[in-house]
């Protein structure tokens, strides 16, 4: 997990926002390898473990989710095209069936991805990542955080079952899945004048 990532975690339970803080074990050029991060308030505990994040009954390293190479070019053009990663830095949050594509969207596209395992937050500020696309299970639970931690103007994907939630414009849809568009007015509270 890249530095600039690991500073955007945050605690996910509800009750303030509280940055976590993290204890580096080992980094190798901004990469953090071996970690914990903690919120001060209610004790939570995330794992860093080969660099990848871990939390939940992952998070000792027992039962970990595979990490699957994808290999189909054009599976990965279509997920690269719906993410709208045409320029590479920044990140993206994967989970589900789309943790197949972390490999190589990380080297084709030079962005730091984040492959969810078994997660019941996402961890992280809001605005932290350019795009996310999600399925199966987590999709239903965290899809109104993965729209949470995406940029304004970031992309979403997720299957056509799920419902597109507020503050996401539709872009397109198929028969599998939609795109939509974190909107610039999602988490805005409009100001009225008192007369």
């Amino acid at each position: 997990m890249r530095l600039e990532l690991a500073e955007r975690l945050r605690c996910p339970q509800p009750h303030a926002p509280t940055p976590l803080i993290l204890i580096a074990e080992e980094v190798v050029e901004r990469d953090l390898r071996r970690g914990v991060a903690g919120c001060p308030l209610c004790g939570l505990e995330v794992r860093v473990l080969g660099g990848e994040l871990r939390m939940g009954p992952t998070a000792d390293g027992g039962g970990r989710t595979a990490v699957l190479q994808y290999q189909d070019g054009a599976a990965v053009d279509r997920i690269q095209a719906l993410l709208g990663l045409a320029e590479p830095e920044g990140a993206v949050l994967l989970g589900g069936s789309y943790v197949a594509f972390a490999q190589p969207l990380t080297a084709r596209c030079e962005v730091s991805v984040l492959a969810l395992g078994e997660w019941s937050a996402i961890p992280f500020t809001d605005g932290t990542f350019r795009g996310a696309a999600l399925d199966g299970p987590m999709a239903e639970r965290l899809i109104g955080e993965a729209v949470r931690c995406v940029a304004i103007g970031g992309r979403v994907v997720a299957p056509i079952e799920i419902p597109v939630p507020p503050g996401v414009r539709e872009l397109a849809r198929d028969e599998r899945e939609w795109v939509g568009e974190r909107d610039a007015t999602s988490g805005v509270v409009e100001l009225k004048r008192r007369r």
